[in-house]
């Protein structure tokens, strides 16, 4: 640029430039942010998988404890 930059012109450009620096930024964020979404979709699946075993575990431990406690009926009733 030939002559002297005003000031004006001046602020304008490190104004354009901090907002090269922040659209650098937000692209870099934005991909991470796609990174972060396709490992979710990767774990969600495992996860609802290990959702579904702890509450099946956890009917069972139920039904474990009632046997539990009737068996000892059962064997109280015998002695």
């Amino acid at each position: 640029m030939p002559g002297k930059v005003s000031p004006t012109l001046r602020v304008l450009m490190e104004i354009r430039n901090e907002i090269r620096g922040t659209n650098q930024r937000v692209d870099a964020l934005g991909e991470r942010v796609d990174a972060l979404e396709r490992t979710m979709r990767k774990v969600a699946p495992a996860v609802m998988e290990t959702l579904t075993l702890l509450k099946e575990r956890s009917d069972l431990r139920e039904r474990v404890q009632d046997h539990e406690l009737r068996i000892g009926a059962l064997e109280r009733r015998r002695a």
